[in-house]
């Protein structure tokens, strides 16, 4: 996207004025010796002026605010223009790279997003195919260039940096249900989509392979991101090895390397995985066995197939893998307690005084 379209077109009405941020182009003036202003909004070239933006992006919050209450007391769904100039603020924030820091509001542009919405799918639309998602293709698109896959997820690890800090009712949004309709976290929508740079992205940020949605419907058992990566290991084992064509194999086979790369990112998130070898795809307890297994502190278990198993470094999974493993483990748990709004998990591992090759383990880049 051109940055001086996102100039261009980051506008809120209110009270009859239209306020835009606006970049300038300073000029020396040759013949008095003095700066000059020009105002270009046209172009995303010059020197960008950020107490300028940051004005605009603190009154873009106030002005959405008020409006958001004001259509929950009338019951009026939420004005569509003023939904599109957040994520044009939240991209113009993109391109020009502003910090985390409690000056720029970038996690509360966030969080008037999901709190306009209800949900998070404009959050997280990267995962989601425009069946799925609650926004156009077109605001889609503001905030993830379809085209640069690339440029896609060095903008999602900006945005992450940002989400990663903002909490609604107590709860991360980085767990929490992209949509009522979807039923996936957004680590789950990570795995569904097969893409492991976004899930290791989402891990480095906090978002927790254990986390399971509450459902209100009491007989509804919703997957956490872990069981349902085994479940997905375990259904591509059983389907590569039935009597499908070559190339649907070969297929299939591409995407279960994509599955346990995941689980072996997962891996380096957690203290352990509870992995045993089953005859049946089971993942979940049945409600008593379940509530026993609570009682007594046993840690529920995550069956594979015994064709997986076989090959298997059962192992790998138990928690006494290593001592600088459990340490990392540690220190990520304490930094995500102590999380402030100015900074995330890697940022905060990027201050620690460890040498360069132990801060890129404790942020989950390497084995």
């Amino acid at each position: 996207m051109d940055k001086g379209s996102v100039l261009e077109e980051i506008t809120v009405y209110t009270y009859g004025k239209l306020l835009a941020p606006r970049s300038f182009v300073k000029k020396r003036n040759q013949a008095s010796g003095k700066r000059s202003h020009d105002v270009n909004i046209t172009s995303g070239l010059g020197c960008f002026n950020r107490p300028a933006l940051i004005t605009k992006l603190h009154r873009l919050l106030e002005v959405h605010r008020a409006e958001r209450r004001y259509n929950a007391i009338n019951g009026i769904i939420c004005n569509r223009a003023i939904h599109k100039a957040l994520l044009k603020a939240i991209r113009l924030c993109y391109e020009y790279k502003i910090c985390e820091s409690k000056l720029f509001p970038v996690g509360d542009l966030f969080l008037e997003l999901f709190l306009c919405m209800g949900n998070s799918c404009s959050i997280f639309s990267i995962f989601l195919s425009v069946q799925m998602s609650t926004m156009s293709h077109a605001d889609s698109e503001i905030l993830y260039p379809s085209n640069r896959s690339g440029e896609m997820t060095s903008a999602f690890e900006y945005y992450l940096q940002h989400i990663s800090s903002v909490k609604h009712s107590d709860k991360d949004l980085m767990n929490l249900c992209i949509s009522h309709e979807s039923g996936l976290t957004p680590l789950s929508a990570g795995i569904q989509k097969r893409d492991p740079e976004l899930v290791l992205q989402l891990l480095r940020y906090g978002a927790d392979p254990f986390y399971t949605i509450e459902d209100s419907d009491p007989d509804m058992y919703v997957q956490n991101p872990t069981e349902q990566l085994i479940d997905d290991l375990n259904g591509l084992f059983l389907f590569k090895n039935t009597g499908f064509s070559e190339e649907t194999c070969s297929k299939l086979r591409a995407e279960e390397i994509k599955v346990w790369q995941c689980l072996k990112y997962f891996r380096r998130a957690v203290v352990e995985i509870p992995i045993t070898s089953t005859n049946h795809i089971v993942t979940t307890y049945a409600d008593d066995v379940y509530e026993e297994h609570e009682k007594l502190n046993v840690k529920k278990s995550y069956g594979v197939r015994r064709g997986i198993a076989e090959n298997l470094n059962f192992d790998f999974f138990k928690p006494t893998v290593s001592l600088k493993h459990l340490c990392r483990c540690a220190i990520r748990q304490r930094l995500n307690e102590n999380r402030s709004k100015k900074w995330s998990i890697p940022k905060s591992i990027s201050l620690l005084p460890l040498p360069l090759l132990l801060r890129q383990y404790l942020d989950l880049k390497s084995d």
